[in-house]
């Protein structure tokens, strides 16, 4: 049985996934420490959707982890080494973000990191899906020039220089921004996390990555 790897499994998107994989046959293990609650306050509590996942898919494992430790992120990946990873967890405030610059940081960037680490070293193999909800970035990346390459699909804007010549400073400032640590493609529902250089974990675009189909999102 196929065993996928959910960050942020409490959240919206998170849960969604392991609902979805969990009827395909997959073996799924979530992590969250519901740090939306330190976020938001009781309004941002998600326990009651953890244990809405534990009652209601009996192949779903739970795990209480902060994704900034660095030594628990990797030995779980160690423990587990998942078929598949889906990266949900994340501080998705702008203003948040302002106040909380630090934990912003690290957990959005340091807790990727710490991800990708532990693929590396444990499962380089593995697919790495990252979603996130439009919002944190607008919608500028829809209008990215994009080229798919065997493993990940890279920016026009980035890699072409004379494309730059004729890109608005809004495009460019977010393809820039983006073009380093995420690449994002026109469906938006999934998108690659991919570091500087080339990092062994590969990296994924499309649904077909964890064999989901057009018509399974």
């Amino acid at each position: 049985m196929k065993k996928l790897l959910v960050t942020g499994s409490n959240g919206l998107i998170g849960s969604a996934m392991v609902g979805h994989f969990h009827k395909l046959g997959w073996e799924v293990y979530g992590v969250d420490n519901n740090m939306r609650a330190d976020f938001f306050g009781p309004g941002g509590d998600t326990r009651w959707n953890q244990e809405r996942l534990l009652l209601q898919f009996p192949r779903f494992t739970h795990h209480e982890l902060d994704m900034r430790n660095r030594s628990d992120v990797i030995a779980l990946v160690e423990k587990l080494t998942p078929d598949a990873v889906i990266h949900t967890a994340a501080q998705p405030s702008h203003d948040l973000a302002a106040m909380r610059p630090f934990d912003d940081f690290d957990v959005n960037t340091v807790g990727t990191f710490n991800l990708l680490e532990g693929m590396h070293r444990f499962c380089p193999e593995s697919p790495l899906v990252h979603l996130s909800t439009n919002k944190v970035y607008g919608d500028a990346p829809n209008t990215i020039k994009l080229r798919e390459l065997p493993s990940r699909w890279d920016s026009l804007l980035i890699r072409n220089p004379a494309a730059h010549q004729t890109a608005n400073q809004e495009d460019l400032n977010a393809s820039v921004a983006l073009g380093v640590v995420t690449n994002f493609g026109g469906r938006r529902k999934l998108c690659c996390s991919h570091g500087a250089g080339s990092p062994p974990p590969r990296a994924w675009q499309s649904q077909e990555a964890l064999g989901m189909g057009k018509d399974k999102v």
